[in-house]
């Protein structure tokens, strides 16, 4: 009687281990599954977190063109003397103003870009390849930078708010004039292909 008890007890804990095992099996298998998953997506598998790596480096600054690096240096340098400045944007029908400015210098006494680039011995053809965002950006600003006294700007009837005389110049020299280094800016608006001028006016 006693050994039928025993036995049927040894029967039973055997029965009670297996039961325990087969249960166990899936967890772990559902366990292996997600870090076979895991592995197949790129992702490591869970565990304690994986340190990260460098960081990609930036791309590199973009470079201007050689003849406009030499601009900037020679307003920075020689073209100090040349203060007196008359700006110009936009055009008159089909007249751009640039093609009066020669006029407009003599009239008022003024140097323009392209007096200055010429006088830093760089062709108007050299500045084809110049971008807005770049080159054009730098060399007015550096143009800007050396007003002095009263600036005069002439504008076509018809110029751009997104270029650079407005998001370039313009807000240079009304800096340099809240320090007292420019003392005004008078806007002039060319009015027909002749080169007739209405203002001053103000800024």
């Amino acid at each position: 009687m006693k050994f039928s008890i025993f036995s049927r007890f040894l029967v039973s804990l055997y029965l009670f281990i297996s039961f325990t095992q087969l249960l166990a099996a899936p967890i772990i298998g559902y366990e292996q599954g997600l870090e076979v998953r895991a592995r197949k997506k790129g992702s490591p598998p869970p565990g304690p977190s994986q340190p990260s790596g460098p960081s990609r480096p930036s791309s590199p600054k973009p470079k201007m063109e050689a003849n406009a690096e030499n601009f900037v240096d020679w307003l920075e340098t020689k073209g100090k003397q040349y203060s007196k400045i008359c700006f110009y944007s936009g055009a008159t029908g089909i007249m751009p103003v640039s093609t009066k400015m020669s006029t407009f210098q003599v009239r008022f006494g003024c140097e323009s870009f392209g007096s200055l680039l010429a006088k830093a011995g760089i062709s108007q053809s050299d500045t084809g390849r110049w971008k807005d965002a770049l080159e054009w950006t730098a060399t007015s600003r550096a143009l800007a930078d050396n007003a002095r006294g009263k600036v005069v700007v002439i504008l076509g009837q018809i110029w751009s708010p997104a270029g650079v005389w407005n998001l370039v110049e313009l807000p240079v020299l009304k800096g340099a004039q809240s320090r007292g280094v420019i003392t005004s800016i008078e806007k002039y608006t060319m009015v027909d292909s002749d080169g007739k001028l209405d203002g001053p006016v103000l800024l």
